[in-house]
């Protein structure tokens, strides 16, 4: 019994470490350059235009304006998600960046889920959770704003959430999975 508690100990321990890591590189790197002409000044514009638009709500400008503006060359609903952290963390560039840790740990739980849902062991989603943690690549990704990181993170999400069986009503699944994977 105590065994089958405990199988989140491992994950657990492999994210605390990995979520250090991560944080700790982005505190001394601040923005990484990645892409062509300055991309990640680029994402961070229009993060800004995403922040300006919904401030302007406020100011009578409309939900169609609004749209208008978010819907760009950017997953708009991504920029979406991130306004509520950049409330917490702030807007800057360098802000942003401390979400990135939070969407591998998502997309560690997301893996997790969707295993423990297809292989109805505790072990399995065990290793899968610390399997995703331990992939170089998601920790690179971890270290910069772009959108494959949080986008595949959702993705799983929404699959681990269809796939969460008796627990949710049919319905219910069906519409968190599918908002997660219009997101």
């Amino acid at each position: 019994m105590a065994a089958q508690r405990s199988w989140w100990l491992y994950p657990g321990a492999v994210a605390l470490g990995v979520l250090a890591l991560v944080s700790s590189r982005i505190s001394r790197s601040q923005v990484q350059a990645y892409g062509v002409d300055g991309a990640e000044y680029i994402e961070h514009l229009s993060r800004l235009e995403v922040l300006a638009a919904w401030r302007a709500l406020g100011d009578g400008s409309g939900w169609l304006a609004f749209l208008r503006e978010v819907d760009k060359a950017f997953p708009p609903l991504l920029h979406m998600l991130h306004l509520p952290i950049g409330a917490v963390l702030g807007h800057r560039a360098e802000d942003v960046l401390l979400a990135q840790p939070l969407w591998l740990a998502v997309l560690a739980l997301a893996v997790a889920l969707l295993t423990a849902a297809l292989a109805a062991s505790p072990r399995a989603a065990s290793a899968a959770a610390c399997g995703v943690l331990l992939v170089p690549a998601l920790q690179g990704f971890a270290t910069r704003y772009y959108y494959d990181l949080p986008m595949t993170a959702l993705l799983w999400l929404g699959l681990a959430v269809l796939m969460l069986g008796d627990r949710w009503s049919l319905s219910l699944r069906a519409a968190v999975g599918g908002l997660l994977l219009l997101l």
